[in-house]
Order: C-alpha cells, then structure tokens, then sequence
C-alpha cells in the first residue's frame, strides 16, 4: 500500500484517519467527504505528494492548526471544504495558495463579533467551482482584486458554476456575482433584506471599479434561477437581459419583485 496514489474513503464510518496513512508518501487523491463521525485531519501534512483532498459534508471541524497543516500540503491543486469559523476564514484567506486551490466551498454559520467587520472580502478564486453560504452574518461580499483590467472579461470567479446562498438576513444585494460569468445554477432563499440581485448604484458609479462593473453584461450562461423567500427584493438588474441559456426560473414568496428582467432572446441558445 505504501505506492498507492488513489484513496476514497468517502461515506464511511471512520472515526480518526489511520497512523499509517502518513506513510503514503504518494498519495496524491484523497477522498474524505461525507465522513460524519471523523473528528481530525491531523498529521495529513505529511501526505507530501497529495495534489487532491476532499473534505466536503464531513464532520471535520477545521481550527487553527488544520489550516497550517493543509497550509504545507505544497503541492495541493483541489481542495473541497466546509467553513464555519470567521477565524479559520480569515486565515485561509491570509494564505491565499489555499484559496486558489478550493473547488467546492461551503461557509456555514459565520458568527461575527460585536466590533468585527461584518463584510466578507473573497479574493480571486480561479479554481472555485461551487459556492454554498448558509447562515452567515455576512452584511456584504465584496471581491478583492489586485488589480483592475480595463478588460471585462478576466473575472475573477471564471470557473465558478453554481451559488447558493440560504438564511444570510443581512445581505442587501449580490452585485460580486458580476465576477462569475458563467454561474449556470442560483439558488437564492431568505435573504430578508436582500433588495437588489445586482445592485444599480454599486454597477454604475462613478469610481474606476465601478465603471468596471457597468461593462459585464451578467447571467449570459444561466440556466436556472431559483428564488425564494425574499420578502424585499425589489429587483434582480435594472434593464433587460437575454438570458440566452435559461430553461427554468422559479420565483416563490417575493411580493415586492414586480418584473423579470427578460427579453425576446431569453432561453434560445439550442433553439432553431
């Protein structure tokens, strides 16, 4: 077993990884997602050669000292985790080379301090793919560029497919979805304040970033939109949008949204 290179031992019962699994010194897929009763990821450091780690739907509580370990894994390109801590957030945000590697991320229970910042600064995420909030205290997403191209097709979230974002009250709008151009599913559901999906004034103001944003034109890959229970939203964008690739929209319990953004083109890409 000490050559072995790929190992899933995903929906499985175990309760701590195996000493021996430091000994698979090229192992480069492991596979722990869904492990409900595995409680640490400790000495996963020493898996030099590991290129792939999920850690998805597991009962991994990630600390301070989980994230130094994955920190050392040098040579980690997919990482698939569940955040539920503002500190550990900070902190993989702090060594941006795990935020590069995450492919599926889900922040949960995001609890902030009275005098904490409540705004989530995410940065590039070339990797991500899908996106999952739920019950966060979050009161805006702001993305941190570190620099701005005149050219609006270099986003930042360009492999980014899916969002959903659940019970995040604080949440006013979305306008950060303009940097992910080619969400094809977005799922939004009780947001109660949430007012604006993108938000007129952040996409057409007058400072350099904002003249930024005014050139994407969003949601050109959509195919579903999902929302529900937003008892303020008022607006999903300002004009209309093509849409070209939508084949379903549900909207539910938004008695305040009076029109979609649609027009003639909306749903024809595969139509003759």
């Amino acid at each position: 077993l000490v050559a072995l290179r790929y190992l899933d031992l995903s929906h499985t019962n175990i309760e701590g990884l195996p000493a021996c699994l430091q000994d698979l010194k090229t192992l480069i897929h492991l596979n722990l997602e869904c492990m409900r009763r595995l409680g640490s990821i400790a000495g996963i450091s020493k898996l030099l050669s590991l290129r792939t780690l999920g850690l998805r739907n597991s009962n991994i509580m990630l600390d301070v000292m989980s994230v130094k370990e994955l920190h050392l894994l040098e040579h980690l390109e997919i990482l698939t985790i569940d955040i539920v801590s503002t500190m550990v957030l900070e902190q993989m945000i702090d060594a941006g080379t795990l935020m590069n590697c995450m492919q599926e991320v889900s922040i949960r229970c995001l609890i902030y301090d009275q005098e904490q910042d409540t705004k989530l600064r995410l940065p590039t995420m070339d990797s991500l793919r899908s996106l999952t909030m739920w019950n966060c205290e979050i009161s805006e997403i702001e993305i941190e560029r570190l620099t701005w191209n005149t050219n609006p097709t270099s986003p930042c979230f360009f492999n980014l497919s899916q969002v959903i974002i659940h019970v995040c009250s604080s949440l006013k709008d979305l306008t950060w979805l303009l940097f992910a151009p080619n969400i094809t599913y977005l799922m939004i559901e009780q947001l109660e304040q949430l007012q604006e999906l993108i938000s007129h004034a952040k996409a057409t103001g007058v400072t350099e970033e904002q003249q930024q944003l005014h050139k994407i034109i969003p949601f050109q890959k959509l195919q579903i939109l999902h929302l529900s229970s937003l008892p303020e939203l008022k607006s999903i964008y300002w004009i209309s949008l093509s849409f070209p690739c939508l084949s379903g929209i549900y909207v539910e319990r938004c008695p305040k949204l009076r029109k979609l953004p649609l027009d003639s083109k909306t749903g024809t890409v595969g139509k003759k």
